[in-house]
């Protein structure tokens, strides 16, 4: 942690997207978006309970796996949506840069773009190893040996580098 952060701090600047230094306006920021997030996923979340606690009577199992991907993709495409553009619209999330450093900014992009992908690839072989031995019951040799699951991992990772890197070239802002 950098000098004055404490981890609360830590967990909003990774969660909220924020870049640089976190100071007051940014703070002020990304309280307000947090408890606006909370007023927009409060009320569904209780109406997904009140809808489930109806239907829990007749097909508890059923019920269980409604509620809980109805709560989940709720917070992913109503919540998260609205943090990702109150963030933006606030800039929170811009990078500023000298216009003397673009090529310095560029070069780090490019090595994050890579990194990311690298450890995004490794993480799905790993992955996908792991669930051939868990629902097919396939041997772990095996199921890291097949071609498949390579080029699989490999093309992730390259996606996974290169949105990540396009998210990055969006993110700058050049300044004199």
């Amino acid at each position: 942690m950098e000098k004055g952060e404490n981890l609360r701090d830590n967990i909003f600047k990774h969660w909220f997207g924020v870049s640089g230094e976190f100071d007051e306006y940014k703070h002020q920021e990304v309280n307000r978006i947090a408890a606006n997030a909370f007023i927009l996923y409060f009320p569904g979340m209780l109406l997904s309970l009140v809808v489930a606690g109806i239907f829990a009577i007749k097909d508890p199992e059923m019920t269980l796996a409604v509620l809980l991907l109805g709560q989940l993709g709720y917070f992913v495409l109503v919540v998260c949506t609205y943090i990702m553009f109150a963030s933006r619209r606030a800039h929170l999330t811009d990078n500023e840069i000298d216009a003397r450093t673009t090529k310095q900014a560029y070069r780090r992009i490019i090595r994050k773009g890579l990194s990311t992908g690298v450890y995004f690839a490794i993480f799905m072989y790993l992955e996908q190893a792991v669930v051939n031995l868990w629902f097919d019951g396939t041997s772990l040799t095996q199921s890291l040996t097949q071609s498949h699951v390579i080029w699989v991992s490999v093309w992730s990772g390259v996606g996974m580098g290169i949105v990540i890197g396009i998210q990055e070239i969006i993110r700058l802002r050049k300044f004199r």
